[in-house]
């Protein structure tokens, strides 16, 4: 009779400390979602803020972002042929077609290896090494942005609607408040 007691008493000391550990968790979780030191302002602000220091001093900031557009194409069947399948070119070609200013480059495998060649001879062996074509893909768009800078855009995306020179030289709220408010319903 005693043990079942002091192991009743032990459980429900257990089970109200792991209760109260839930609910503090659950309110320190919460505690984000309420008023903070920061200024409370509204999507709509913050894009009217941006577009304002951007009509001020638009023309007189510095571009870090060089005007480049990469593109990788691997045929992975059949690396001699560098012929696009039809949706990929059509979504090459809205890109050059939306940034009329910016220099395009599309890297093939010939390309490719040349450019590693020169540039990064101490990485070839590792090129080399990847069992999946992909990892060559993911590995070289690193070392073009180390290299030449500029925006690297997947092959396989959706066309492109917007040109890539409105986020330059500061980050596009403008292009994230839509997806932002897809995302949370309001």
């Amino acid at each position: 009779m005693r043990t079942r007691l002091i192991t009743t008493l032990l459980l429900s000391i257990l089970g109200f400390s792991l209760l109260l550990l839930i609910i503090t968790r659950v309110l320190a979780f919460a505690h984000i979602f309420y008023g903070h030191s920061g200024p409370a302002m509204t999507q709509e602000e913050v894009l009217q803020a941006y577009e304002a220091a951007n009509e001020a001093d638009g023309a007189a900031r510095k571009e870090y972002i060089p005007r480049i557009i990469h593109q990788i194409y691997h045929n992975w069947k059949d690396p001699s042929n560098t012929t696009l399948p039809a949706d990929w070119a059509a979504q090459r070609q809205s890109c050059i077609d939306e940034n009329p200013g910016y220099k395009y480059e599309l890297w093939t495998d010939k390309s490719s290896r040349k450019f590693l060649t020169d540039k990064y001879p101490w990485f070839l062996e590792q090129y080399d090494k990847y069992t999946l074509p992909v990892q060559k893909v993911d590995a070289l768009r690193y070392f073009l942005m180390r290299h030449f800078g500029g925006i690297y855009i997947d092959l396989d995306n959706v066309r492109c609607r917007l040109s890539v020179a409105r986020p330059l030289p500061a980050p596009p709220p403008h292009f994230l408040i839509p997806r932002i408010r897809a995302c949370f319903n309001f």
